[in-house]
């Protein structure tokens, strides 16, 4: 699994295209660098083209998975 990294440009164009979602959250305001990343939680599933095949939302089981992997990779 590859994270999503790069400049800050690049990391917007690349969150706009996937439609995701992030945002720097500061719990404190008296403590800026104490924060954390709410962002969306989808895993993508990349083609040798680099473009997306499918994806998978935040709590797919393992099995449902493996399942639709298989399915993608018999398919050819």
């Amino acid at each position: 699994i590859i994270g999503l990294t790069g400049d800050m440009t690049a990391m917007a164009a690349a969150a706009k295209s996937f439609r995701a979602y992030y945002a720097k959250v500061v719990p404190d305001k008296d403590a800026p660098d104490d924060y954390h990343m709410s962002h969306s939680a989808r895993l993508f599933l990349m083609g040798p083209d680099t473009r997306p095949v499918t994806f998978f939302q935040y709590g797919e089981t393992v099995e449902n998975m493996t399942k639709k992997i298989k399915e993608i990779v018999d398919a050819g």
